[in-house]
């Protein structure tokens, strides 16, 4: 309801951090975490979840922790998760947590993390930096997207159509960037 209420007066909910994060030990800003829950213990967890996505809420932010249900990579790595999501509500915008947190990108370099979290199907991700630190992954994140297969790129080419559509529907507007899949 309180959701509603908000699309009613133009305001975007977010909800976040699926699939929720209390039954992490660690702090997500500054090491890996894993949720340790049964599958009845992560059905529950996730229930608020699904129930607002199914309401028609139109944003989900995903955790960087981990959960076996999801594979071994941090959430916002996992393309089985973004398959879940959309399964609830195919419009959703699916984003990550704030890369800037060092659970992220534990194995991987920041813009490989980055590359593989939209290859996975997320719509956007957060990256708080300073705008220098932005520009700078941005570039980098162009020069992986350079070295992928056109299929690849024709994936993230899809995800900026569905994000433009969801912006002009939600009357979103989002600063302008240069750079092609990644929104300042």
């Amino acid at each position: 309801a309180f959701g509603k209420g908000l699309l009613s007066q133009g305001v975007l909910p977010v909800i976040k951090h699926f699939p929720g994060l209390a039954a992490g030990k660690q702090d997500t800003h500054m090491a890996p975490t894993h949720l340790k829950l049964d599958t009845k213990e992560l059905n529950d967890t996730m229930s608020p979840f699904v129930k607002s996505l199914e309401a028609g809420m139109p944003i989900v932010m995903c955790t960087h922790a981990t959960h076996p249900f999801f594979g071994s990579d941090p959430i916002t790595l996992s393309s089985s998760v973004v398959t879940f999501l959309k399964q609830k509500n195919k419009n959703a915008l699916v984003i990550t947590d704030d890369f800037c947190m060092k659970a992220v990108h534990v194995k991987n370099t920041l813009e490989e993390a980055a590359l593989q979290s939209l290859l996975a199907g997320f719509d956007m991700i957060i990256y708080s930096a300073l705008p220098k630190e932005q520009v700078a992954l941005i570039q980098r994140l162009q020069g992986l997207v350079d070295g992928i297969s056109h299929t690849k790129q024709q994936q993230l080419v899809r995800t900026q159509s569905f994000v433009n559509q969801f912006k002009k529907k939600h009357k979103v507007a989002l600063a302008k960037s240069e750079y092609p899949y990644v929104h300042e």
